[in-house]
C-alpha cells in the first residue's frame, strides 16, 4: 500500500499492513483536494495514515519496496483518546522509516526492528516513558527531561553527511498516557489492566458480582 489513509470515529483499527514507498499510485486514484490542501500536501504527505477519534490502533507494519535505492516510508498514527500499539516487524534493508504516533490520553507501545537506525523521540507530559530491556541495550541517550527523551539506535555515525534522508526517525507523543518502546521479536509487553478492570476482577473474586 502507498498513499492510503484509514479514518474511523469509534472503531478500532487493527491489522497487518505492508507499506511500499516505491509503489506508484496514479493521480486518478487519489482523492481530489482543494487548493489549500494541495499546498499543505507539498510537505511530503505520509505513505500511510491511520486515524481514529476515540478508537484504539493496533498494527503490525512491514516496510517493503524495491531492493535498489534508498527511500523512506512515512507512517502516521493518531487517536484522540485510544491506545496505539505498533509492531514494526520488518524493515527492508534499503528502506528507511519515519514513524509518528500521537494520542492525547491513550498509551503508546512501539516495537522497532533490529536494523532500525536513527533517532527515537519520546514525549509525555504526565505519563511514564519506559524502554524495554533488549532495546535499552542498543540505544544511546542524547537528552532526557521529565517530559521528553531523545535516544539514538544503531550505527548512526555511518549514515553519512545527510542523515535526514537515510536515517530512520520515530516520534511518539502522548499527553497523559504511558509510552513504551522495545525491540521487535525480542522484547515482550503485556499492558496492565486499567483500574476499573482490576476492580471488577477483585469484586468477582469475592462473589460481589458474577464473573463475565
Amino acid at each position: 500500500m502507498n498513499k492510503v489513509a484509514i479514518h474511523t470515529k469509534q472503531q478500532d483499527i487493527v491489522g497487518t499492513y505492508h507499506v511500499d514507498p516505491d509503489l506508484h499510485v496514479p493521480d486518478s486514484c487519489l482523492l481530489k483536494s482543494s487548493k489549500s490542501c494541495k499546498r499543505k500536501m507539498k510537505n511530503l504527505p505520509p505513505n500511510a495514515a491511520f486515524k481514529s477519534k476515540s478508537g484504539s490502533i493496533d498494527l503490525n507494519l512491514v516496510i517493503t519496496g524495491r531492493p535498489d535505492g534508498v527511500s523512506k516510508a512515512r507512517v502516521n498514527l493518531t487517536s484522540r483518546s485510544g491506545d496505539i500499539a505498533v509492531n514494526l516487524s520488518s524493515l527492508r534493508a534499503s528502506k528507511r522509516v519515519n514513524l509518528e504516533c500521537d494520542t492525547r490520553r491513550g498509551n503508546i507501545v512501539v516495537l522497532l526492528p533490529k536494523n532500525y537506525c536513527g533517532a527515537i523521540q519520546l514525549r509525555s507530559r504526565k505519563g511514564q516513558i519506559k524502554l524495554l530491556p533488549a532495546l535499552a541495550k542498543t540505544i544511546r541517550t542524547v537528552n532526557s527531561t521529565e517530559e521528553e527523551t531523545l535516544v539514538l539506535m544503531g550505527d548512526t555515525g555511518a549514515l553519512g553527511s545527510n542523515p535526514s534522508v537515510v536515517a530512520d526517525f520515530c516520534r511518539l507523543v502522548s499527553r497523559k498516557g504511558q509510552i513504551t518502546v522495545g525491540l521487535s521479536g525480542v522484547d515482550s509487553y503485556v499492558q496492565e489492566p486499567g483500574m476499573w478492570k482490576r476492580l471488577g476482577e477483585y469484586l468477582a473474586g469475592r462473589g460481589v458480582i458474577p464473573p463475565i
